[in-house]
């Protein structure tokens, strides 16, 4: 124990300068480690438009193989609402705002759930899901629009559309969709 005490007493002033020149050590990494981090919060807050448009271009880069599905399931649900309003204008409900937001949502997660499958059908390479489900939107979306120029106009022609689309869905899956026409 007094060999420690000699020890620690001839050596005090070179452990202290140690641990001074540690501590600055430690001082100075993380003056620049402050500094650092300035440095990248300062880039990213420069620089943070051009990444995310660089982000979005890329994003819609990737779906450039499908923007002719996305314009046409948009142009779908577009009519639709419009064909709605008149209808709606015909019948003398009128239009609700929630009714316009509904759209929206439509047009949103429409593109969502096709962009959705067109990223798993491009990495597994199986089958084009994508373009069903972009049939099936659009399908309903048609028929709507169908039901909505059949309340405006009361078009035989458009009735046998009608009936010819029943007769179609039936022949084609057994399905009989003639209990939803009024």
């Amino acid at each position: 124990m007094i060999k420690l005490k000699i020890w620690f007493t001839t050596h005090i002033k070179q452990l202290v300068c140690g641990l001074f020149a540690i501590l600055l050590s430690i001082m100075s990494t993380l003056r620049y480690i402050q500094s650092f981090t300035k440095i990248i919060f300062k880039w990213i807050n420069s620089h943070i438009y051009n990444t995310l448009c660089g982000m979005f271009a890329m994003f819609i880069g990737y779906l450039a193989p499908i923007q002719g599905i996305i314009q046409i399931m948009v142009l779908t649900i577009l009519l639709d609402m419009i064909f709605g309003c008149i209808a709606s204008f015909r019948r003398g409900e009128g239009i609700k705002s929630r009714k316009l937001w509904r759209t929206t949502y439509k047009i949103f997660y429409a593109i969502l759930l096709v962009s959705l499958m067109f990223s798993i059908d491009k990495e597994m390479e199986q089958i084009q899901l994508h373009k069903t489900i972009a049939w099936i939107i659009t399908g309903f979306e048609f028929w709507s629009i169908l039901e909505n120029i059949i309340s405006i106009t009361n078009l035989k022609v458009f009735r046998l559309i009608e009936h010819f689309m029943v007769d179609k869905v039936k022949s084609k899956t057994g399905v009989d969709i003639s209990e939803d026409i009024k």
